[in-house]
């Protein structure tokens, strides 16, 4: 039987309705929009649903994920306990070999002695025939000792004349010294007369090689940032900046991650052009680990040392391992450590917002900051996506092509105690915004020290039964 050319066109619109339908159901599901700021920073933005709005589901990611990283932990140590064995091998053959390529060498220090030997014999000939040249010319003053010159050479020159001949000598060295520095009065320079800095950093080089395990001395680290200025305070001198930025750290007793960190961070952040300068907020005595209320305190004192447009919220233990990811104030809260090679350098789950968080400032005091009721490891993280996405924002991310970081290892979250309340606090996080967070962060500053490269705030936090 023909089909009859109505029901042909009926059949080719259900075909085609379906075939939309079939599409958007999979753009929904990868629930990511890709979009490019320029200078090489591309960034996606999860799109906000449903399920991650809902109340119960971060706290189901969160629980998901702990235990994946549980799973993590546990490969990982079977694997270093594997190494370990295959090490110990290893160790036993470079010894071997160190031990043959020592006999060589001692093998081959004759021939080296006889060497020095020679040219020593022959510097100390030279000399005695300088000495002998010299006395001869003090017995005979009338007669000269250097070779006959034509008649037209200058007569011998005086004292003073040998003294000006120095002198010229050393303004010469000067004025070549100060061609080569910048005069004072081009160093200060006034900021209003200086050009934009470029959108597109000019000296970033990518990907970068990260040793997290690096003896840093932080001498060696002030000479190579001379333009720091004393409280890690630092300005493009050639610019200025479009966006200034307080690099936030909740800090104890991580010395040597601080030290790593300034030894990464700062050639990175000078080269992105922007304005920064890094407060270390350190929790004193031997409280319960608060790690909200400390970025809560930081961002407060910061706040009332300039007038910055957004904060750094930055964990000490991660090293940025491309500087196209750029630490510039987003248009909408930034979550910076998408890839961590801890975690396979993969996103855990879709509402994590932990480690690295960018914020502007009318961004953070919307949301009213971080909150203050976590004591202990976990949960203050997913109470911060929860303040943001009920506040009608949604979360940006750099691309995991340069949204890498390395986490400095240790024992630190393995011995830190897991907050037991953390996840009854997230079914209650909306509830809390407004009363708890920069509002009624309770705290007295004990201490603040401005060393070369950091700010130091020490802090006793208040209102906890254990403090």
């Amino acid at each position: 039987m023909m089909m009859m050319p109505s029901m042909k066109v009926w059949l080719a619109a259900l075909l085609l309705f379906g075939g939309m339908v079939l599409l958007s159901s999979i753009v929904y599901i990868d629930r990511r929009t890709i979009i490019s700021t320029g200078a090489g920073d591309f960034r996606y933005t999860s799109v906000q649903t449903p399920a991650e709005n809902s109340q119960t589901d971060v706290v189901t990611e969160r629980r998901n994920a702990e235990e994946n990283v549980r799973k993590m932990a546990g490969d990982s140590q079977k694997q270093q306990e594997k190494g370990s064995n295959n090490s110990i091998v290893k160790q036993d053959v470079v010894q071997t070999q160190g031990q043959e390529t020592s006999k060589i060498e001692v093998k081959q220090d004759p021939k080296a002695n006889e060497t020095k030997q020679t040219e020593q014999k022959a510097s100390d000939t030279e000399q005695k025939e300088q000495t002998a040249g010299e006395t001869k010319e003090k017995e005979e003053p009338g007669k000269s000792s250097s070779p006959q010159k034509p008649e037209q050479e200058k007569p011998a020159s005086s004292a003073s004349d040998v003294a000006k001949e120095a002198g010229s000598v050393k303004d010469t060295a000067a004025v070549a010294l100060q061609e080569k520095k910048p005069t004072p009065a081009a160093a200060a320079k006034p900021v209003a007369s200086l050009p934009l800095c470029p959108q597109q950093p000019p000296k970033l080089v990518g990907r970068l090689f990260v040793d997290v395990k690096k003896e840093v001395n932080l001498d060696e680290v002030m000479k190579s940032n001379p333009d720091v200025k004393p409280g890690g305070f630092y300005s493009p001198p050639d610019c200025q900046p479009r966006d200034k930025v307080a690099i936030v750290i909740p800090y104890r007793d991580r010395e040597q991650h601080l030290r790593v960190f300034l030894h990464y961070m700062l050639p990175i952040l000078r080269r992105q052009l922007i304005q920064f300068k890094i407060y270390v907020t350190e929790q004193a005595g031997n409280c319960v680990f608060n790690r909200g209320m400390l970025l809560n305190v930081g961002a407060l004192e910061a706040a009332k040392d300039h007038n910055w447009q957004c904060f750094a919220l930055h964990d000490v233990d991660l090293i940025l391992e491309d500087d196209r990811n750029l630490y510039t104030c987003p248009e909408r809260p930034k979550h910076m450590s998408v890839a961590v090679d801890k975690f396979n350098y993969r996103l855990l789950y879709a509402s994590l917002f932990g480690g690295i968080t960018i914020l502007t400032k009318e961004q953070f005091w919307k949301i009213n900051g971080y909150s203050n009721e976590y004591w202990g490891w976990g949960g203050e993280d997913d109470d911060l996506y929860k303040r943001v996405v009920s506040n009608g924002m949604k979360i940006m991310r750099p691309d995991t092509n340069v949204a890498r970081y390395k986490m400095i290892r240790d024992t630190h979250h393995t011995t830190s105690k897991a907050n037991p309340a953390r996840f009854d606090l997230l079914r209650s996080a909306v509830s809390r915004i407004k009363k708890d967070g920069l509002s009624s962060a309770s705290y007295e500053v004990t201490n603040k020290e401005e060393h070369s490269l950091y700010t130091k705030i020490t802090v006793a936090l208040k209102d906890h039964v254990k403090c």
